[in-house]
């Protein structure tokens, strides 16, 4: 991503400073301060030397995962999840996607107390799940909090449209419908259909690559001609919504009467049951100034709450005191599998193929396991593409390189390859 960032001209957003802190429902088990050395003191104080353990496990395992990155680098490709994971970190990176994240960081050290507060505020506020979240992932998450995160300058969906731009890409605005298998001169040949403006159509490709979810509550286009038949990947589907809120936040339920004294910009929570949130923070524009500053606690400002259900006006009434706008989105969600009780389990039940045929590769078994995907593809013919995805989307790629190929190349990645983007 540095690099796409790097080519496309963008710089990073100036960050604008802001502290957080840790809500259980009717206080603030946590506090940051604008002191380097008390926020260490209270960790310290609260927790013991949880947070090295806890920094410690995420460096050793984030260390095996970079791995990942060189394999592709020399275009080495895995059949299978179990497969890339024991290349990655042997028996212990399989182990972690059957066991949770609170079992493997109690197994270091780790006080359940800190897991109770901080590491169950964290995956709430990322993945909206608990720390029965497979380790593998809760790994992820908890790598992502690190404080190494960044933003780019004008909105993160420059990248996006900056590649779409600098590849020449042919961008169809439709809804996916299907996809149905065929063959040609020996070789898999896709078909995908889908619907817009202008009505139905379908298109040939080479590769297709699905990146939502194939779980009945989000996918609704159907697979033809596939064999082994591609099924409904098993589980739940915990959705997570969004919700912009312009408006004055109501301290008082935070426990500040006055909401001049107010001081944190980000708010997480424990996993309590009375909770209707995950985390709410106040949010910045994409265009950052360096006169800007952050609304005072008594302001009218832009708050982001992410919650797993839409809010109610009573649940909007209880965070805000009063508002101008509200508006709710939900942004994809988590899969999990299902106990016998209804909640959450620690991971499927097994590892899924990432290769599921000739040239069919399956990227959700990652996806259930929590991490963002990076996959190569196996036995493509060396087709390589840089294409920015989002939830939701399909990409179709086209080999325009040999005789027999089909349309006018665009030349819009690496090696030739007309790249088609279809929202799903």
């Amino acid at each position: 991503m540095l690099d796409f960032v790097k080519i496309l001209g963008l710089k990073h957003r100036r960050e604008v400073a802001g502290k957080s802190a840790i809500f259980s429902g009717e206080h603030f088990v946590l506090e940051e301060t604008d002191w380097y050395l008390l926020n260490l003191f209270r960790l310290w104080w609260h927790y013991g030397i949880s947070f090295l353990r806890l920094q410690m496990w995420v460096e050793e395992v984030m260390e095996k995962f970079m791995r990942i990155y060189k394999y592709q680098a020399h275009g080495y490709a895995f059949s299978s999840l179990e497969e890339m994971l024991r290349s990655l970190g042997g028996d212990a990176f399989v182990n972690m996607t059957q066991r949770s994240v609170a079992e493997s960081l109690l197994e270091v050290g780790v006080t359940q107390r800190f897991v109770d507060d901080v590491i169950a505020a964290v995956l709430r506020s990322s993945y909206g799940q608990s720390v029965l979240v497979p380790a593998f992932a809760g790994a992820m998450s908890l790598a992502g909090a690190q404080g190494s995160t960044w933003a780019v300058e004008g909105g993160n969906k420059l990248v996006c449209s900056g590649l779409l731009k600098l590849t020449k890409a042919n961008v169809i605005p439709a809804r996916v419908t299907g996809v149905s298998l065929h063959s040609s001169e020996g070789r898999p040949l896709y078909q995908v259909h889908y619907e817009g403006g202008e009505g139905h159509g379908s298109a040939f490709y080479d590769m297709v690559v699905v990146t939502t979810p194939l779980h009945p509550s989000r996918s609704n286009f159907t697979f033809e001609n596939f064999e082994p038949p591609i099924a409904d990947f098993p589980g739940a589907f915990q959705p997570s919504v969004t919700s912009v809120v312009h408006g004055y936040l109501n301290s008082s339920y935070f426990g500040f009467p006055d909401p001049k004294l107010f001081p944190f910009a980000s708010i997480l929570t424990t996993d309590t049951p009375d909770l209707f949130f995950n985390a709410m923070d106040n949010i910045c524009p994409v265009n950052i100034s360096a006169a800007f500053r952050r609304k005072q606690p008594q302001e009218a400002a832009v708050w982001r709450v992410l919650s797993q259900q839409p809010l109610d006006k009573q649940q909007l009434k209880t965070l805000f005191r009063s508002y101008y706008s509200v508006q709710q989105r939900g942004v994809g969600g988590q899969l999990h599998g299902d106990d016998s009780s209804g909640g959450q389990k620690r991971g499927p039940a097994g590892l899924q193929p990432l290769a599921s045929g000739p040239g069919q590769n399956r990227p959700e078994g990652l996806d259930a396991q929590g991490e963002d995907r990076a996959v190569t593809p196996r036995g493509g013919g060396g087709l390589e593409a840089s294409v920015c995805s989002s939830l939701g989307s399909i990409y179709c790629l086209e080999d325009t390189r040999g005789s027999g190929a089909r349309g006018e190349g665009t030349g819009c990645v690496p090696h030739d390859l007309n790249v088609c983007c279809l929202r799903e």
